[in-house]
């Protein structure tokens, strides 16, 4: 990777938050996330068909965020994050 390449789940300053992931159909997609510090507002969200509480996003995001690079690397292209349900497991968010 070089220097000016951004390392996956990489924050382009304040907002907008960018995350990568790879899809069922294979590809590796982006997306840009917004407001995930202040998910607390108390609003379910639906990922893929299943809900999430604000909680299990925050607590999501702070665990992928504490993860070296190689190892977001590794996830991505292991299929760990392919869908919410085999994300969840993989980061201990229950």
């Amino acid at each position: 990777m070089s220097s000016e390449e951004p390392s996956p789940g990489s924050t382009f300053g304040p907002f907008p938050t960018w995350k990568a992931y790879q899809g069922k159909d294979g590809e590796i997609h982006v997306v840009e996330v917004k407001n995930t510090g202040n998910a607390t507002n108390g609003l379910d969200v639906r990922i893929a068909g299943q809900d999430f509480t604000p909680q299990q996003i925050k607590a999501m995001d702070d665990a992928w965020n504490a993860k070296p690079d190689g190892e977001k690397r590794d996830a991505l292209s292991s299929g760990k994050m392919n869908d919410p349900k085999a994300a969840m497991d993989y980061l201990g968010v229950e």
